[in-house]
């Protein structure tokens, strides 16, 4: 009785260790993959911010649906790219909601 449990202790314990490296290679992969992934977003980001920023060279001003457009992106990216250059103290706001709303370069 003693051998047996021997036996099957050693059994859970190796197929628990060879589930474990085998999910563990996984998790490890995806997230390898996940943080790449968020690197990226990172440079494209700073890309379009920077892009919006020479924008201005040949606008006085720049409107969601400008930089939305130029840019490809929907309009929400392009408020969320407006926010965090404002954020940033490079371009102020200039209206609250809607149309009239538009950007302008801090010099």
């Amino acid at each position: 009785m003693n051998n047996i449990f021997i036996i099957f202790s050693f059994g859970i314990l190796t197929g628990g260790v060879v589930v474990w490296f085998f999910i563990g290679h996984k998790i490890k992969n995806y997230l390898g993959g996940f943080i790449q992934i968020n690197k990226r977003k990172k440079v494209i980001k700073e890309e379009h911010k920077q892009k919006i920023m020479e924008m201005f060279s040949s606008h006085k001003f720049l409107t969601n649906e400008m930089v939305a457009g130029e840019l490809g992106v929907s309009r929400a990216t392009a408020i969320r790219y407006f926010d965090n250059l404002e954020k940033e103290g490079k371009v102020k706001q200039e209206g609250r909601t809607g149309w009239k709303t538009y950007y302008t370069k801090i010099q």
